[in-house]
C-alpha cells in the first residue's frame, strides 16, 4: 500500500480553524453569560436600594404599592444584553391583587400609539428605526433587512418623489419628509399581563425572542 507524505499534515492544517472557531464560540459565548449576570447582578442591587427605600412614598402609592421592575436593554460590544430585575417594596404591608402575582406579567413591555405588538425591548428594530437618507433614483436598487422592495408612504409620498428620500432597514416605505408620522414612533411602557388583556400580541422580532 503506497503510503502518502504529509497526509497527516493536511488534515490537521484543516482541522486547526474548525478547533480554534470553537475555543472562539465557547470563550464569548462564557463573556456573554458572565456580562448578562453581571448586569442582573447591578439591576438586582438597584433594585433592591429603592425598595428599601419605598415607604417614603407610602401615603403616595397607597396601601398596594407596585412592584420595582427594571427593564432595559443595551447594545455593549455589538451583543445584546438586557438588565432585568423585579423587588417588592419594603413598606411592611401585605400585598393584595395582581400586584403580588406573577412576575413575568408584571414585566414591563413596550407598545406604540397606533401599533397592535408588544415589544420586549426597548432597542428591537421595529421602535428604534435607523433612518438612511438616500437618492430616490437608487431605491429600486436597495433592499430592506428583510429582502424586500421600497414602496412610497402612503402619508408623506403623495404627488411624487426625487431627489433624497428616507427609508429604514426594516421598513418597505420611501418617505419624503423625515418628520413623516411613518417614521414617528410614540412608546408607552405598560405591563405584559395589561398589554395582552388590550389586545397586543408579541413583537415578531423581540417577542419570540424573550417570551
Amino acid at each position: 500500500m503506497k503510503r502518502l507524505k504529509g497526509s497527516l499534515t493536511i488534515e490537521a492544517a484543516a482541522a486547526l480553524p474548525l478547533f480554534i472557531l470553537a475555543i472562539s464560540l465557547l470563550i464569548f459565548w462564557t463573556k456573554f453569560l458572565q456580562t448578562q449576570a453581571e448586569l442582573n447582578l447591578e439591576a438586582t442591587d438597584k433594585a433592591r436600594e429603592m425598595a428599601k427605600l419605598a415607604y417614603l412614598t407610602e401615603d403616595d402609592i397607597g396601601k398596594n404599592p407596585q412592584l420595582i421592575e427594571i427593564a432595559k436593554g443595551e447594545i455593549l460590544n455589538g451583543a445584546y444584553f438586557e438588565r432585568l430585575a423585579v423587588a417588592r417594596p419594603f413598606t411592611g404591608n401585605l400585598y393584595y391583587g395582581k400586584e403580588g402575582g406573577n412576575a413575568e406579567d408584571n414585566r414591563i413591555v413596550f407598545v406604540t400609539k397606533n401599533g397592535e405588538v408588544y415589544h420586549t425591548s426597548n432597542i428591537c428594530s421595529h421602535i428604534n428605526l435607523s433612518i438612511r437618507e438616500v437618492e430616490f433614483n437608487s431605491v429600486t436598487k436597495l433592499r430592506n433587512n428583510g429582502g424586500g422592495k421600497y414602496y412610497p408612504c402612503e402619508y408623506c409620498a403623495r404627488g411624487g418623489l426625487n431627489g433624497m428620500v428616507f427609508i429604514t432597514k426594516e421598513g418597505n416605505r420611501i418617505h419624503k419628509n423625515k418628520n413623516c408620522v411613518g417614521l414617528k414612533r410614540t412608546v408607552v411602557e405598560i405591563k405584559k399581563i395589561d398589554a395582552i388583556a388590550n389586545g397586543y400580541r408579541p413583537c415578531e422580532r423581540c417577542g419570540r425572542v424573550h417570551d
